[in-house]
């Protein structure tokens, strides 16, 4: 019977525990992706519905800029 209740008592615990654990990111990623023959190398930026994506493959550079708010992506490619 205890250990109905310890499991039960868990369970009521568990969903605001799991709740507050659930908060937006804000920070930096840099990973590589390598297939057989390209290698990209990405950095990406999240600062609330903000993201900026910095790629560079071959020597080539580029850039994606995108507004969750306004639903908008803005490319940049310097070459």
């Amino acid at each position: 019977m205890r250990s109905i209740s310890f499991i039960a008592a868990a369970l009521l615990v568990t969903p605001p525990v799991t709740a507050a654990a659930q908060q937006t990111f804000e920070g930096v990623v840099e990973y590589d992706m390598i297939s057989d023959n390209h290698s990209i190398h990405t950095i990406y930026y999240q600062k609330g519905s903000h993201v900026r994506m910095e790629m560079n493959m071959g020597g080539q550079a580029s850039a994606m800029i995108m507004d969750g708010t306004t639903g908008t992506m803005t490319t940049l490619v310097p070459s």
